[in-house]
């Protein structure tokens, strides 16, 4: 019995076996015939690598402006999204990066030192400074110029709302002694008071307004306090703050006496808000957003002015129908109809 049970194991062993090998019988070709063909898998080729497609740079040093790149950073990087561009936002770049990657533009913040020579290293990519005084335009870089090239709108814009909102125009201003740009403003500032109220001349004395005075760049906080007393104690009501002038204790100071504030655009504390008339600010982030659609599609070199815009309006110092007074005023000087200069 026993004998039968191996017999049976072996010869279901042999079948098993027979069963998990593959039998290919060796064939000799004879003559006039064709060999039959042995069939393989052929082995699978490595996945095809796909290019990364090109980067937006904003390229942004660690002595820019922290704010001017909280807005400038969104808009760049959500168009970079939506074109399907990656996006990089980097300190430095180097002629050798351009080697390294394939980039679809640049814009630059200033400052950056030797962007002349940067923008040149890469002719076929296009660049977009915004904000630079110093750097020439070149067939593959735009370049935004900054508001201080046109201080004089902006004095003459503060002078003209001074004198709107002032009871017998009893302006004045404070400026800065030895900077062109500042001293161009504080001139239109008279001016743009002068188009206004013409004479000025109020009911009872002193009657010489508007009334300035400029100090160092480098005065204390006292001198430029005491400094605007005396005007104040000369009936002054509002100021225009020439930037560059003053400091945060100055506009402390004028709040503490109730005097009206007409400055250059920027933050500044809530407090402020009762006798802040408006900002008057260069925007930047608004040129760059108007400029995009050309620039993105090709259209690059050139100088591109930013326009001046009243901000911050505390309306109940400046009402809407004063504030679109001055705005048309406004659109009349940056198109060339007013006469923001002396002659």
């Amino acid at each position: 019995m026993k004998k039968h049970a191996v017999l049976l194991f072996l010869i279901s062993l042999v079948v098993w076996l027979n069963g998990c090998s593959t039998f290919v019988p060796s064939v000799t070709p004879t003559e006039g015939t064709s060999p039959t063909p042995t069939l393989t898998t052929p082995t699978p080729l490595p996945p095809t690598s796909t290019s990364l497609p090109p980067v937006v740079v904003l390229l942004a040093s660690q002595d820019v402006d922290p704010a001017l790149i909280g807005e400038v950073q969104p808009f760049v990087s959500s168009w970079a999204e939506e074109e399907g561009f990656r996006f990089q936002s980097l300190e430095t770049l180097s002629e050798g990066d351009f080697e390294e990657e394939a980039f679809r533009l640049v814009v630059v913040l200033p400052p950056y030192p030797d962007l002349g020579s940067l923008v040149g290293s890469a002719p076929d990519i296009p660049f977009l400074a915004v904000g630079f005084s110093d750097v020439e335009s070149g067939e593959n870089l735009s370049v935004i110029l900054p508001g201080r090239d046109r201080y004089d709108q902006h004095g003459f814009i503060g002078g003209y709302l001074a004198a709107m909102v002032t009871p017998e125009w009893r302006v004045g201003a404070i400026g800065v002694k030895g900077d062109e740009a500042a001293e161009q403003a504080r001139r239109a500032f008279t001016l743009g008071v002068r188009y206004f109220c013409g004479m000025c001349l109020p009911d009872y004395p002193p009657y010489e307004y508007p009334l300035i005075v400029e100090l160092d760049p480098d005065a204390g906080s006292s001198i430029w306090q005491t400094s605007a007393d005396v005007l104040i104690k000369k009936g002054v009501e509002t100021f225009y703050i020439v930037p560059g002038a003053g400091d945060e204790q100055l506009l402390r100071f004028l709040l503490q006496r109730d005097i009206r504030i007409i400055a250059d655009g920027g933050e500044y504390a809530d407090d402020l808000q009762e006798v802040w008339v408006a900002s008057l600010e260069f925007d930047l982030v608004k040129a760059l957003k108007d400029t995009w659609p050309d620039f993105v599609s090709g259209d690059v070199g050139g100088e591109i002015p930013v326009s001046l815009s009243i901000t911050d309006v505390n309306p109940e110092l400046l009402s809407p129908g004063r504030l679109r007074n001055a705005e048309s005023i406004l659109q009349e000087v940056e198109e060339g109809w007013i006469q923001t200069e002396a002659e």
